[in-house]
């Protein structure tokens, strides 16, 4: 799922919006689906799931910027309305924004219990609005009342990196824009590489909580334990 911000904050920058969103669409693999919703002060399906990239970037012609940024409760739309439909699979949602949120009516903290649930691995990549404005558009002396936008702030940037952890996922704050693709790259080879565990636990059936320890052998991967649920008698995922 790719999560678009088209909100008043990048109302000026839908070239920008676009090219990253079609970067996405090439990275991954030609049998992946994708799903596109874009949210400012409303949520918008764009694109339902499909492995269709012509139909998929066509699609990012038909939108525009504007309005405030209800964040928060696209990410809840998304969980529970178009991700919990999907039966199986891997899942991920790779956010593209600048982490500021305005209108939701949806506080922050509430969707950390639906994320864990959702089992859906959530990566942000967060862009400051200034900086799009000076790679983009080429403009070296920016507005001394703009500077302050050059940087993500320290809510969005906590934010970024709670969603990720609590997912399972990967932060990205974007410091310049060739970062993106790069980010691109990364969460696809951490999605071919990301495995759920199911196990049987003896101490379960007794009614203790499990103890769980996970290693891993090889330096490039890794293993992160947000939750322990039961899955069936005598199991624990």
């Amino acid at each position: 799922m790719l999560l678009l911000d088209v909100s008043g904050s990048v109302e000026n920058y839908l070239t920008f919006i676009r090219k990253a969103a079609r970067s996405f669409i090439e990275t991954v693999d030609s049998k992946d689906r994708i799903a596109i919703i874009i949210f400012n002060d409303d949520v918008k399906v764009l694109s339902g799931f499909t492995t269709d990239k012509e139909h998929l970037s066509e699609s990012l012609d038909s939108f525009d910027a504007g309005g405030g940024t209800a964040f928060y409760d696209a990410l809840a739309y998304t969980l529970a309305d178009v991700l919990r439909s999907l039966k199986g699979g891997r899942s991920a949602i790779v956010i593209l924004s600048d982490g500021e949120d305005n209108r939701s009516f949806l506080p922050f903290d509430s969707l950390l219990g639906t994320i864990q649930e959702s089992g859906a691995i959530i990566y942000p990549l967060f862009v400051p609005t200034g900086l799009i404005q000076e790679e983009m558009l080429g403009m070296k002396d920016i507005d001394p009342m703009r500077k302050k936008y050059m940087s993500l702030t320290r809510k969005s940037e906590g934010e970024g990196e709670k969603l990720a952890k609590v997912s399972g996922g990967t932060f990205f704050p974007i410091s310049r824009l060739a970062q993106i693709d790069t980010a691109y790259r990364d969460i696809v080879r951490q999605l071919r590489g990301a495995y759920s565990i199911t196990f049987k636990s003896l101490s379960a059936e007794r009614g203790v909580s499990p103890n769980l320890r996970v290693r891993v052998k090889r330096a490039d991967m890794f293993a992160t334990i947000s939750s322990v649920t039961a899955v069936g008698e005598g199991q624990a995922q």
